[in-house]
C-alpha cells in the first residue's frame, strides 16, 4: 500500500519509521533540505522536495493514488489543508497532525470535527500525552486504560485484589449511571457476560467503557487509597500535553503543583485552573530543594524543551524522587532518555505516530489489534454506503456472537453506551466499537471486514 508523509519532523521520522518497517511503501514530501539529509542519511524512502500545499508537490509525489496521506508539519493550518487537497485529488484517507487544543469542542454535543473540515483523523500529541500522563500517574498492573479519540470514549480493564474496595459488592449498585457501563465480568478465564448482577471476587477482571474521561473520576473516587498515593504531583514546566492532563486532574486530585520559570505562564495557568502555581527556574536545584517538596510524589519533567526536561530529570534524582516521567518533544532526544532507568517515558511524537500507524492498520489494512488488554479486544467501524448493517439494530447483529459486544455508537456528535437503549437504526457514517471478549478475534475481524 502507498502512504504519503509530507513533514519530515519529530512525527514524520517515527512515521517513516514504522511504516518501513512494516513493509509498506512510502514517498515522503519536505521542503527543508537539512531534515531531508537527515531522513536520507538513517532511511531508503522517496523523498519529493517542495511545498506541501502545491498540487505539483502532491501529485508528483503520487498522492491520486495513495491510501493514506498523512500532513506532520509544524503549522496546524497547512496540515488540514493540505489533507483536503489530497482528498480533492484522490487519496483514500487523509491525516492532520495538530497541536493547537482551541481546534477540539470543549464541550459535548458538537458535531463531528473531522467531518466539518473533510479531514478523515485528527491527531493531537499534546492531548494523546494529556491523556497518557494521566493514566501514566495510576496504572499500575490492576489497571489498564486505552481511549477512542474519535469517539471520547475511555475503555478500562481493572483486576479486583483482595484488598479492593469493589470485592464482595453487586455491579449493579456499583454501575447505575449511564456515564460508566460494565462490559464484561472475566472470571478464572471465562466471561460472565449472560449475568448482569454480578457479585465481584478476588481476581475478578472488569471491563469498563466511560464517556468524556468518567472512568479517570470513577478509579480516583472508588480508590481513595490510590488517590492519596498520587496526591502530590509536581509539573515541572507548563507544555501542553500539562493542560491536557490538568483538564483531567484539575477537581479529582488534591495537591497539584506547577513549578514554571515563566511568570506570565504561571500567571495564566493560575488563572484557569484550581491549582498550586510556583514561579521558580526547576533547573536551580537549590531553589528547588528549598521548597520542600514531597518526595513519595510524582515529579514530571514537562517543558516543552527537552534539554530542560533533562536538567529537570537530574535535580528530581537528586531529590530522590520515588516517580519522575519526563516528557520527550524531538525524536532524536529519545535514545538519550532511554539510558536512564525511568519508570515512565512519555513521547509525543511517538504518541502521535503510533495513534496514526494504528488508524493505518485498523481502517485501511484490516488489521483489528487494538487494544493490549490481557482479556479483550476492541475496535471502531465506519459504517460505508455498501455495508449491510444499515438499517439494522448493531444488538441484534452481534446477538449470533458470544464472545462479542456492542461498545457503543457515535454518530454527529452523540455516544451512545447505554445498555437499555435500542438503537433503531445503524446509519451510514456511524462509527461502530465493538469488543471481543475472550481475546480471540478472528470472529471480530470477519464481521468487520465484510460488513
Amino acid at each position: 500500500m502507498l502512504v504519503v508523509i509530507a513533514g519530515a519532523g519529530n512525527v514524520g521520522k517515527y512515521l517513516v519509521e514504522s511504516f518501513l518497517a512494516q513493509g509498506e511503501e512510502i514517498v515522503l514530501i519536505e521542503q527543508d533540505v537539512e531534515k531531508i539529509k537527515n531522513i536520507k542519511n538513517n532511511f531508503d524512502v522517496l523523498v519529493i522536495r517542495g511545498d506541501m500545499l502545491s498540487h505539483f508537490v502532491l501529485r508528483s509525489a503520487n498522492v491520486q493514488s495513495c491510501d493514506l496521506f498523512i500532513a506532520c508539519s509544524n503549522s496546524d493550518s497547512s496540515n488540514i489543508l493540505s489533507c483536503q487537497l489530497s482528498k480533492r485529488l484522490g487519496a483514500g484517507h487523509s491525516v492532520a497532525r495538530v497541536y493547537s487544543e482551541e481546534i477540539f469542542p470543549q464541550h459535548d454535543g458538537v458535531s463531528d470535527l473531522e467531518n466539518y473540515l473533510d479531514v478523515d483523523w485528527l491527531v493531537s500529541p499534546s492531548r494523546l500525552a494529556g491523556y497518557k500522563l494521566a493514566y501514566a500517574l495510576f496504572d499500575s498492573k490492576n489497571f489498564f486504560f486505552d481511549s477512542y479519540f474519535d469517539a471520547h470514549l475511555d475503555l478500562a480493564q481493572i483486576k479486583i485484589s483482595s484488598d479492593d474496595n469493589l470485592l464482595g459488592k453487586k455491579s449493579h449498585k456499583i454501575f447505575s449511571s449511564n456515564s460508566i457501563s460494565l462490559l464484561n465480568v472475566f472470571r478464572e478465564g471465562k466471561n460472565l457476560t449472560n449475568d448482569e448482577n454480578h457479585t465481584f471476587a478476588e481476581n475478578d477482571e472488569l471491563l469498563l467503557v466511560g464517556k468524556n474521561r468518567k472512568i479517570v473520576n470513577f478509579v480516583l473516587e472508588t480508590y481513595p487509597d490510590l488517590r492519596s498515593k498520587i496526591n502530590h504531583i509536581y509539573f515541572a514546566g507548563a507544555s501542553r500535553a500539562v493542560l491536557s492532563a490538568l483538564t483531567l486532574f484539575k477537581e479529582r486530585v488534591k495537591y497539584i503543583t506547577l513549578i514554571d520559570k515563566d511568570l506570565e505562564t504561571c500567571q495564566k495557568v493560575e488563572a484557569n485552573y484550581d491549582i498550586k502555581v510556583l514561579n521558580i527556574d526547576p533547573s536551580n536545584f537549590v531553589e528547588l530543594n528549598e521548597l520542600k517538596l514531597h518526595k513519595e510524589g510524582v515529579f514530571v519533567c514537562a517543558s516543552e524543551n527537552d534539554a530542560e526536561n533533562l536538567t529537570y530529570f537530574l535535580n528530581a534524582e537528586d531529590l530522590r524522587f520515588s516517580q519522575i516521567i519526563p516528557l520527550v518533544n524531538e525524536y532524536d532526544k529519545m535514545r538519550l532518555f532511554k539510558r536512564f532507568h525511568f519508570d515512565q517515558i512519555i513521547s509525543l511524537p511517538f504518541l502521535a505516530a503510533q495513534e496514526i500507524f494504528r488508524y493505518f492498520n485498523q481502517y485501511i489494512k484490516k488489521d483489528f489489534e487494538l487494544i493490549k488488554g490481557n482479556a479483550a479486544r476492541a475496535v471502531t467501524k465506519k459504517i460505508d454506503e455498501k455495508s449491510t448493517w444499515i438499517g439494522k439494530d448493531i444488538k441484534k447483529i452481534l446477538a449470533n456472537y458470544d464472545e462479542l459486544k456492542f461498545v457503543a455508537l457515535w454518530r454527529k456528535g452523540l455516544v451512545f453506551i447505554d445498555k437499555d437503549k435500542e438503537i433503531e437504526k445503524i446509519e451510514k457514517d456511524d462509527k461502530i466499537i465493538v469488543t471481543s471478549l475472550t481475546a480471540n478475534h478472528k470472529n471480530l475481524e470477519k464481521i468487520l471486514i465484510t460488513n
